[in-house]
């Protein structure tokens, strides 16, 4: 009946039924704050001389290692409590910030501090890192065609005993032989990144015998000749176009300055189009780096534990990846303390995390190991 309708208001429209709401929006409601949890790192071992490259992949990986606490966020300021507080009031904090593993990198750092003879002034605290840093490499989130031919042509050896073609099969296992050993030996700071220019003549000659030899009088060895042509086209493409179209993103740095707890700050000379490609890597305030402006070309880089990461502000979506995996589960998001820096109205704590003269000690941080 029309005595139950809501009664509008002179000049004003009548209030819509609110939606129900859901449960997700009130749990955001009801949670202010997010909690964090401190992880303790004063025992951690560093990984020097862990890391190692697969001469097959190219890929880099760390081995035999103790094992390493987990953390999310990373927080450069010393604190006199665990990491706590809303989501504004996190965002806005200068001093925390993400991990990006710089692995190729690092076994390059690995590879020199055990052949210090390569560095020029290895007595220097820092002359290994400059070196380090001073050599091209590819640390863009891309493969880059770093990997073997053998991937592609151990296969190709089972689709050329489809051609029938005995000689053909007999080239196809010397030449994996061949490659096998370029890349094996080639698997060092000085030449992993030569390998595939050295395999590429063999690779050429093999492509002109397969086209020499084809033979589509039957099925299979049409199957055969196919699938051989088709899996050098993909190496080709993967692996030599690939290295050579990437090639614009190898980049030196040049060390700009060091700040406390091993972090350095460093010049990027190189990789131009990094942020156009794979997005913007934030600003960093001045607070921590003192430097003004920021350039794009800028990066900070710490040592943690014998590992090269580089560290960029969190942005809005991990912010929000963040709180759903707090609402979710409501466990405290795991975080990384160095305080190597002193909040402006904190006092100076009396324990630090560090090596015995003060500075934050490389054997004394880490970082979840199983995400890289």
């Amino acid at each position: 009946p029309k005595s139950l309708w809501p009664q509008r208001a002179a000049g004003r429209p009548a209030r819509r039924a609110m939606a129900p709401t859901s449960p997700e929006v009130t749990v955001r409601k009801n949670i202010r704050a997010l909690v964090f949890e401190r992880r303790d790192l004063s025992r951690v071992k560093g990984a020097m001389g862990k890391a190692h490259r697969n001469p097959i992949t190219g890929d880099i990986s760390l081995r035999d290692m103790a094992p390493f606490p987990d953390f999310q966020v990373l927080d450069l300021a010393q604190r006199p409590t665990n990491l706590s507080g809303t989501v504004d009031s996190l965002q806005a904090d200068k001093y925390l910030f993400k991990a990006y593993p710089l692995l190729h990198r690092t076994w390059l750092y690995h590879k020199a501090t055990r052949a210090t003879s390569a560095v020029g002034n290895h007595h220097d605290e820092f002359g290994i890192m400059k070196y380090v840093f001073s050599q091209p490499c590819v640390d863009a989130p891309i493969h880059a065609g770093r990997s073997s031919p053998l991937p592609y042509f151990v296969p190709m050896a089972i689709a050329s005993t489809l051609t029938g073609e005995a000689a053909l099969v007999m080239f196809t296992l010397l030449l994996i032989a061949t490659v096998l050993s370029i890349s094996s030996l080639s698997n060092s700071p000085k030449s992993y990144d030569k390998a595939r220019l050295c395999s590429l003549p063999l690779r050429l000659v093999y492509t002109i015998f397969v086209l020499a030899t084809v033979d589509l009088s039957t099925l299979m060895a049409s199957a055969g000749y196919v699938l051989t042509l088709t899996l050098l086209a993909a190496d080709f493409v993967q692996g030599d176009v690939a290295m050579l179209r990437w090639s614009s993103y190898r980049c030196t740095y040049e060390v700009l300055k060091t700040l406390p707890g091993r972090l350095t700050v460093c010049y990027r000379n190189g990789a131009t189009e990094w942020e156009d490609l794979f997005g913007k890597r934030g600003k960093i305030d001045e607070c921590v780096t003192k430097i003004g402006i920021w350039d794009k070309a800028y990066h900070l880089i710490i040592d943690l534990a014998d590992v090269l990461v580089e560290l960029r502000p969190l942005t809005a979506e991990d912010w929000r990846d963040l709180c759903d995996q707090y609402y979710a589960d409501g466990n405290p998001i795991p975080y990384l303390a160095l305080d190597a820096f002193r909040l402006p109205d904190e006092p100076v704590l009396s324990k630090t995390i560090g090596s015995p003269d003060g500075r934050s000690g490389r054997h004394a941080l880490d970082l979840r190991l199983e995400d890289m």
